[in-house]
Protein backbone atom coordinates (compact mmCIF):
# COMPACT_ATOMS: atom_id res chain seq x y z
CA UNK A 1 0.00 0.00 0.00
CA UNK A 2 1.19 3.49 -0.77
CA UNK A 3 2.34 5.40 2.27
CA UNK A 4 1.25 9.03 2.59
CA UNK A 5 4.37 10.87 3.39
CA UNK A 6 4.54 13.53 0.70
CA UNK A 7 7.87 14.71 -0.72
CA UNK A 8 10.18 14.56 2.26
CA UNK A 9 13.70 13.41 2.87
CA UNK A 10 13.90 9.94 4.45
CA UNK A 11 15.25 11.37 7.73
CA UNK A 12 12.19 13.65 7.94
CA UNK A 13 9.87 10.68 7.37
CA UNK A 14 11.09 8.96 10.52
CA UNK A 15 9.91 11.88 12.66
CA UNK A 16 6.35 11.35 11.39
CA UNK A 17 5.93 8.11 13.25
CA UNK A 18 4.05 8.60 16.50
CA UNK A 19 5.66 7.05 19.56
CA UNK A 20 3.17 4.18 19.68
CA UNK A 21 4.85 1.49 17.62
CA UNK A 22 2.77 2.11 14.52
CA UNK A 23 4.60 1.81 11.23
CA UNK A 24 2.34 3.93 9.05
CA UNK A 25 0.24 6.96 9.84
CA UNK A 26 -1.57 7.16 6.50
CA UNK A 27 -2.28 4.59 3.83
CA UNK A 28 -3.94 4.88 0.45
CA UNK A 29 -7.02 2.69 0.11
CA UNK A 30 -6.54 -0.05 -2.48
CA UNK A 31 -9.98 -1.63 -2.11
CA UNK A 32 -13.48 -0.58 -1.08
CA UNK A 33 -14.07 -0.55 2.67
CA UNK A 34 -17.39 -2.39 2.28
CA UNK A 35 -17.27 -4.82 -0.65
CA UNK A 36 -13.51 -5.15 -1.26
CA UNK A 37 -13.69 -4.16 -4.95
CA UNK A 38 -10.51 -2.57 -6.30
CA UNK A 39 -12.16 -0.09 -8.69
CA UNK A 40 -12.03 3.18 -6.75
CA UNK A 41 -12.78 6.32 -8.77
CA UNK A 42 -11.79 9.80 -7.54
CA UNK A 43 -14.73 12.02 -6.54
CA UNK A 44 -13.17 15.00 -4.71
CA UNK A 45 -9.59 15.91 -3.85
CA UNK A 46 -9.09 18.47 -1.09
CA UNK A 47 -5.31 18.20 -1.30
CA UNK A 48 -3.04 17.82 1.69
CA UNK A 49 -4.52 18.69 5.08
CA UNK A 50 -3.15 18.59 8.61
CA UNK A 51 -4.92 16.42 11.17
CA UNK A 52 -7.46 18.28 13.28
CA UNK A 53 -8.81 17.77 16.79
CA UNK A 54 -5.65 16.19 18.14
CA UNK A 55 -4.46 18.15 21.13
CA UNK A 56 -0.91 17.74 22.39
CA UNK A 57 0.59 19.59 25.33
CA UNK A 58 3.79 21.47 24.59
CA UNK A 59 5.12 21.67 21.07
CA UNK A 60 3.35 19.33 18.62
CA UNK A 61 5.25 16.32 17.29
CA UNK A 62 6.45 16.47 13.68
CA UNK A 63 3.91 13.89 12.51
CA UNK A 64 1.07 16.14 13.70
CA UNK A 65 2.28 19.10 11.66
CA UNK A 66 2.66 17.00 8.49
CA UNK A 67 -0.24 17.29 6.00
CA UNK A 68 -1.91 14.14 4.66
CA UNK A 69 -4.12 13.55 1.59
CA UNK A 70 -7.83 14.23 2.05
CA UNK A 71 -9.83 12.85 -0.84
CA UNK A 72 -13.04 11.01 -1.60
CA UNK A 73 -13.29 8.01 -3.89
CA UNK A 74 -16.27 5.96 -5.03
CA UNK A 75 -16.46 2.20 -5.38
CA UNK A 76 -17.06 1.97 -9.13
CA UNK A 77 -16.76 -1.75 -9.79
CA UNK A 78 -19.62 -3.16 -11.93
CA UNK A 79 -20.58 -5.47 -9.07
CA UNK A 80 -19.43 -3.00 -6.38
CA UNK A 81 -21.46 -1.21 -3.75
CA UNK A 82 -21.03 2.42 -4.88
CA UNK A 83 -19.81 3.60 -1.46
CA UNK A 84 -18.26 7.08 -1.37
CA UNK A 85 -15.39 6.90 1.10
CA UNK A 86 -12.11 8.48 2.12
CA UNK A 87 -9.32 7.53 -0.28
CA UNK A 88 -6.73 7.38 2.50
CA UNK A 89 -6.86 6.02 6.04
CA UNK A 90 -5.16 7.62 9.01
CA UNK A 91 -4.05 5.15 11.67
CA UNK A 92 -6.70 4.79 14.39
CA UNK A 93 -3.82 4.78 16.89
CA UNK A 94 -3.24 8.39 15.83
CA UNK A 95 -6.88 9.49 15.49
CA UNK A 96 -8.01 8.12 18.83
CA UNK A 97 -4.83 8.64 20.83
CA UNK A 98 -6.37 11.48 22.81
CA UNK A 99 -9.83 12.27 21.48
CA UNK A 100 -11.00 15.82 22.18
CA UNK A 101 -14.76 15.66 21.53
CA UNK A 102 -17.25 14.93 24.31
CA UNK A 103 -20.91 14.23 23.52
CA UNK A 104 -22.08 15.36 26.94
CA UNK A 105 -20.80 18.93 26.76
CA UNK A 106 -23.20 19.94 24.00
CA UNK A 107 -26.81 20.53 25.11
CA UNK A 108 -28.26 19.91 21.64
CA UNK A 109 -26.33 16.63 21.34
CA UNK A 110 -27.57 15.54 24.79
CA UNK A 111 -31.17 16.30 23.81
CA UNK A 112 -30.81 14.42 20.51
CA UNK A 113 -29.34 11.39 22.28
CA UNK A 114 -32.18 11.42 24.82
CA UNK A 115 -34.69 11.38 21.96
CA UNK A 116 -32.82 8.59 20.16
CA UNK A 117 -32.67 6.57 23.40
CA UNK A 118 -36.45 6.89 23.90
CA UNK A 119 -37.14 5.78 20.33
CA UNK A 120 -34.70 2.86 20.59
CA UNK A 121 -36.12 1.73 23.94
CA UNK A 122 -39.65 1.71 22.50
CA UNK A 123 -38.66 -0.03 19.25
CA UNK A 124 -36.68 -2.73 21.05
CA UNK A 125 -39.13 -3.16 23.92
CA UNK A 126 -36.20 -2.79 26.31
CA UNK A 127 -36.66 -4.51 29.68
CA UNK A 128 -34.73 -4.95 32.90
CA UNK A 129 -31.93 -7.49 32.34
CA UNK A 130 -31.40 -6.55 28.68
CA UNK A 131 -28.00 -5.32 27.49
CA UNK A 132 -27.49 -2.17 25.46
CA UNK A 133 -24.19 -1.85 23.60
CA UNK A 134 -23.25 1.63 22.39
CA UNK A 135 -20.50 1.35 19.78
CA UNK A 136 -18.69 4.67 19.66
CA UNK A 137 -20.00 5.55 23.11
CA UNK A 138 -17.69 8.50 23.67
CA UNK A 139 -18.37 9.71 27.23
CA UNK A 140 -21.47 7.52 27.73
CA UNK A 141 -24.07 10.24 27.13
CA UNK A 142 -26.38 7.94 25.14
CA UNK A 143 -26.12 5.25 27.82
CA UNK A 144 -26.98 7.90 30.42
CA UNK A 145 -30.13 8.74 28.48
CA UNK A 146 -31.61 5.24 28.74
CA UNK A 147 -34.54 5.33 31.16
CA UNK A 148 -35.27 1.59 31.44
CA UNK A 149 -34.21 0.45 34.92
CA UNK A 150 -32.01 -2.63 35.30
CA UNK A 151 -30.46 -2.44 31.83
CA UNK A 152 -26.84 -3.55 31.50
CA UNK A 153 -25.02 -0.72 29.70
CA UNK A 154 -21.86 -1.41 27.69
CA UNK A 155 -19.90 1.32 25.93
CA UNK A 156 -17.27 0.56 23.29
CA UNK A 157 -14.94 3.26 22.01
CA UNK A 158 -11.34 3.32 20.72
CA UNK A 159 -10.48 6.50 22.67
CA UNK A 160 -9.36 5.51 26.16
CA UNK A 161 -9.54 9.06 27.49
CA UNK A 162 -13.27 9.47 26.75
CA UNK A 163 -14.46 5.92 27.41
CA UNK A 164 -13.01 6.30 30.91
CA UNK A 165 -15.68 8.95 31.47
CA UNK A 166 -18.38 6.39 30.64
CA UNK A 167 -16.81 3.93 33.07
CA UNK A 168 -16.68 6.59 35.78
CA UNK A 169 -20.46 6.97 35.40
CA UNK A 170 -20.89 3.27 36.17
CA UNK A 171 -21.17 1.90 32.63
CA UNK A 172 -19.23 -1.15 31.59
CA UNK A 173 -16.69 -0.19 28.96
CA UNK A 174 -14.32 -1.63 26.44
CA UNK A 175 -11.54 0.28 24.75
CA UNK A 176 -11.63 -1.26 21.32
CA UNK A 177 -11.47 -0.36 17.68
CA UNK A 178 -13.91 -2.58 15.84
CA UNK A 179 -12.44 -3.67 12.53
CA UNK A 180 -13.26 -6.38 10.03
CA UNK A 181 -15.09 -9.35 11.53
Amino acid sequence: KEQCRGKMHKSEQQSLLPPMGTTHICQKRAVCRICGASALTPVLDLGLQCLASIFESGSPPDWLEQPYPLDLVRCAAPDGCGLVQLGHSISPRVLYRHYGYRSGINELMRQNLIEIARIAENMAGLQSGDTVCDIGCNDGTFLDALSTQGVDRLGIDPAANVVRLARDKGHKEAIELLTEH
